[in-house]
């Protein structure tokens, strides 16, 4: 998984720590992948062109998630 982004890590509160917003991050991100895999009724060429990510890089995000097309 990737990490935040440093000038968001700066800009975030002191009571937010940079592993929770990495986390935070990496739920939204499931999340949105999950929703274009359903509204694309799993074709992932599709989904990963709405999600501007190369076919490839979809493919590990769903490796990672353990997101079933």
């Amino acid at each position: 998984r990737g990490e935040t982004p440093p000038r968001a890590r700066e800009s975030a509160p002191d009571s937010i720590s940079p592993a929770l917003v990495d986390r935070s991050l990496a739920a939204v991100e499931e999340a949105l992948i999950r929703r274009v895999m359903h509204d694309e009724h799993g074709n992932k060429s599709r989904c990963a062109r709405v999600l501007g990510l190369h076919r490839a890089t979809l493919h590990s995000k769903l490796k990672t998630y353990r997101i079933e097309s």
